[in-house]
């Protein structure tokens, strides 16, 4: 007797994996992903360039306050054929109580000065990637 089985459809995995990572590697796995989502805001919207590259010099993140302190260098560069037409680097910093947000840090603006003008953000843009360190 042979029985064939097909179109199999698994409703509820035997297995939660969700438990299979210690609490300690998921908050380590949360935490890099935020900041690289902040990374690549900052490069997508502060910096400029066929070249543009961003990343944390300073980061910590305090769980008993919620403050996260942060230091990120942005560089904007553009090459043609081979030739540097300009490459600049820049930082921006911040401390952020992610429990007590006001108003005005929300609404506080981040520029920097890059080779083809001023350019700004609303501090809110990284303080909603960083308050998924919360969840």
């Amino acid at each position: 007797m042979t029985i064939e089985i097909s179109n199999v459809i698994i409703e509820k995995p035997l297995v939660d994996l969700s438990e299979l990572s210690t609490e300690e590697e998921t908050g380590t796995d949360i935490i890099e992903l935020v900041k690289r989502e902040v990374v690549d805001f900052c490069k997508e919207h502060l910096a400029v360039g066929n070249e543009r590259d961003a990343g944390f010099s300073e980061f910590s993140f305090d769980l008993s306050s919620q403050t996260v302190h942060f230091k990120i260098w942005i560089k904007s560069k553009h090459k043609t054929n081979g030739i540097t037409i300009y490459s600049v680097s820049y930082d921006i910093s911040g401390e952020y109580n992610l429990r007590n947000i006001s108003d005005s840090a929300l609404d506080t603006e981040i520029c920097v000065s890059t080779p083809v003008g001023r350019m700004c953000i609303k501090a809110k843009s990284i303080i909603e990637i960083f308050m998924k360190l919360m969840g």
